[in-house]
């Protein structure tokens, strides 16, 4: 999550405004502040070399201003020019964590992608030239390290987390429901959420392959035998959504801090496509929303009237929607609900979740609803 408000935030509302997060004070504290202290030391070390990236956009030096958290390994920064008032977010993250390759880098070329694609869309930003591509900044006590960056341009928006409240909810989902529908037919080469930065497409040749490895996965998974015989024989069903490959974000129908608003609450951009990915596009969308407000212990009257709000937007009513989507959209929730309780082993077994330790919290309610799915099955 990400948003464009100005200034250094050290109070840290804004992080627990994630209901994930909430129960945890004590563990998110310690690393948001490390975090905000690095990305505070990265803009004074940018502040003398980032003219050097695009200088066509300056006439002089610009002024680096850390901003908000996006992420534990990306550093956000507002970049202004004040001869000519153009302003840029630059967000980079390291190429490497440790002696892993970083998604975060790739994931910055998967927006460009997705950014050029949609260039004509007025809640989308125009990238500058060459907008993607690695940095490198000498760190006093470390030596050279090298980052992946992005360059846009700023949009003076307030981030949807700041107009967050029951009253103004259902009309932005609707208006999500109508963006989405523009959204959904973009079409994309390949399938599924990983991106390909050499084939410059989504890294599955089709939505069968794609699924082909969600069932891998849940024959490899610690669950019980029964779990995995019923979820395998459900999700072989998703096979027949085998179709066109169009675009979703998966990551802002629950998530408002992924959107920009005026003061009126119309929405004025769509940013952060970090889990985006290419395939039955409305299905996986509905299902990141069901996923993560259940994830969260939202109760299921709001969770269906946020669905239905979408929907309404979208254009799509609640007979067509329970006839059409929902059983499969439910599979893609089960699978998801699977992920967690295995990342959340993963964990455990590798004395990770201490960094990270609502995804207890998660796999206990992806568990219950497993459960209650296969017992009513």
């Amino acid at each position: 999550m990400w948003s464009y408000s100005t200034g250094f935030n050290c109070s840290f509302s804004w992080f627990f405004k994630l209901s994930a997060a909430q129960s945890f004070p004590t563990e998110n504290f310690l690393p948001a502040t490390r975090h905000l202290n690095r990305t505070k030391v990265l803009a004074h070390l940018l502040s003398r070399d980032c003219s050097k990236l695009f200088p066509s956009l300056w006439l002089q030096k610009p002024v680096v201003n850390p901003m908000e958290v996006q992420g534990w390994m990306n550093h956000v920064f507002r970049l202004d020019d004040t001869r000519t008032a153009n302003s840029y977010i630059l967000r980079i993250a390291p190429v490497t964590q440790g002696s892993i390759a970083s998604r975060s880098r790739v994931n910055f070329e998967k927006e460009r992608f997705i950014l050029e694609l949609l260039k004509d869309c007025e809640f989308t930003p125009t990238l500058p030239n060459y907008s993607t591509g690695v940095i490198d900044v000498e760190i006093p006590g470390e030596g050279l390290s090298s980052f992946g960056y992005m360059v846009q341009p700023y949009m003076p928006f307030k981030n949807g987390l700041e107009r967050n409240d029951a009253s103004n909810r259902n009309s932005i989902l609707e208006q999500l429901g109508e963006k989405f529908r523009y959204i959904h037919k973009q079409q994309t080469p390949g399938f599924g959420a990983v991106f390909d930065e050499q084939q410059n497409q989504f890294s599955h040749a089709t939505f069968k392959d794609f699924i082909s490895e969600r069932i891998n996965e849940i024959e490899q998974a610690s669950v019980s035998t029964n779990l995995k015989r019923w979820l395998t024989s459900r999700s072989e069903t998703l096979s027949d959504l085998e179709g066109s490959s169009t675009l979703f974000h998966q990551d802002i129908l629950a998530n408002h801090g992924n959107l920009l608003l005026d003061n009126r609450g119309n929405i004025r951009g769509i940013i952060d496509w970090e889990f985006a990915g290419s395939g039955p596009a409305l299905h996986f969308e509905l299902a990141s929303l069901v996923y993560t407000l259940q994830r969260d212990g939202h109760p299921r009257e709001r969770i269906e009237n946020d669905v239905a709000s979408f929907l309404n937007g979208y254009g799509i009513s609640q007979n067509s929607y329970k006839k059409h989507y929902a059983h499969d959209v439910e599979t893609i929730v089960l699978l998801k609900s699977l992920s967690a309780v295995v990342k959340y082993k993963r964990l455990v077994a590798t004395d990770g979740l201490k960094k990270e330790p609502w995804r207890e919290l998660f796999a206990e309610r992806a568990t219950r609803f497993l459960h209650q799915n296969t017992r009513a099955a």
